[in-house]
């Protein structure tokens, strides 16, 4: 998740205006502690949850953590995807040009 990071700070800096960007820490390999000194040393600008429970696992049938998941305007998932080699910025970008 923190390789992909710098891509989510674009896309808040870049689509603000007309993206949402919410990171979601799951319980599974965070720690509330973890989370919170991440926090202190990067402020996104965006909404950072933390799942104890792994709620977000289960809802979007997450296999592994590292997911990405994007969501269109009606809320229906158009994307996901795993691992560091994702191109977030491109995906959303399609989906906003569309």
């Amino acid at each position: 998740c923190e390789a992909l990071q710098p891509q989510f700070d674009q896309l808040q800096a870049r689509h603000g205006d007309d993206v949402n960007v919410v990171a979601v820490a799951v319980g599974v390999s965070q720690s509330v502690r973890r989370v919170k000194r991440h926090l202190e040393d990067h402020d996104p600008g965006y909404p950072y949850l933390y799942d104890k429970r792994g709620a977000a696992v289960r809802a979007y049938n997450a296999t592994t953590t590292s997911i990405v998941v994007v969501l269109d305007a009606e809320g229906k998932v158009s994307y996901t995807g795993v691992g560091v080699d994702q191109d977030v910025i491109g995906t959303v970008e399609r989906l906003l040009a569309s």
